[in-house]
């Protein structure tokens, strides 16, 4: 049995009482998407309302390398053909 905890809290968005980001995402979803990145970093939760969202964010860097690789090249059904 494999049993681990979680040393330090996911950082959470800032956000309404009660709403908490759902205002935002429905206003500009890209732009919330970057203020959890510069807030929080790579992981980051998003409240909307009584649920939570876990944002996982790639760096500039990496989503520039892996759109450039040969596994993103071609139709999806190429890739998934691979």
């Amino acid at each position: 049995m494999v049993t681990s905890m979680i040393s330090s809290p996911i950082p959470t968005a800032p956000g309404l009482p009660l709403v908490g980001n759902a205002l935002a995402y429905r206003r500009n979803r890209l732009a919330l998407w970057m203020q959890v990145r510069e807030t929080c970093g790579d992981i980051g939760l998003v409240r909307l309302g009584s649920r939570s969202l876990l944002v996982i964010s790639l760096g500039r860097e990496r989503l520039k390398s892996d759109l450039n690789s040969e596994r993103m090249i071609g139709t999806r059904a190429e890739r998934k053909s691979r």
